[in-house]
């Protein structure tokens, strides 16, 4: 079986024009060991070929991953029961303003977890004073 490397990563390379030779040569690691692992999954390769992949070019392991392997993440809410990410929620109206508030962010970027709307929904039962406070002092008393 051939083994292919990820297409992402082969045209990140090839448009900055950096050899798998290249990687071997500024980290040190061999040329079999870049060559093999390049052609593995992604989630089984080590800080250290994302490090050495990443460096030529000028990013960070994190960054080129990112990249290469981008999150996954699906939002899952369920009306009927009114659950986000597995989190029931008994009160509709909670549940939909926690929802408004949850969806708008995860536009933004946000990838919320299970703990994350649990957080949200216990800061929804029992809010902060001084956030209160503070969001009086800007908006009044409405």
């Amino acid at each position: 079986m051939i083994k292919m490397m990820n297409v992402t990563l082969k045209n990140l390379l090839d448009d900055n024009q950096i050899t798998q030779t290249m990687i071997a040569e500024t980290s040190g690691i061999s040329l079999a060991t870049i060559n093999q692992t390049l052609n593995r999954p992604i989630d089984s390769w080590s800080i250290k070929i994302l490090d050495a992949v990443a460096k030529p070019l000028y990013m960070s392991a994190g960054q080129l991953l990112d990249i290469i392997n981008p999150s996954k993440f699906e939002l899952e809410t369920n009306d009927d029961l009114m659950t986000i990410q597995g989190v029931k929620i008994d009160n509709y109206e909670m549940y939909q303003q926690i929802r408004f508030a949850v969806e708008n962010n995860v536009m933004e970027g946000w990838e919320p977890t299970k703990q994350d709307i649990e957080d949200l929904l216990r800061f929804a039962h029992n809010p902060d004073p001084e956030y209160i406070a503070r969001y009086k002092e800007i908006f009044g008393d409405e």
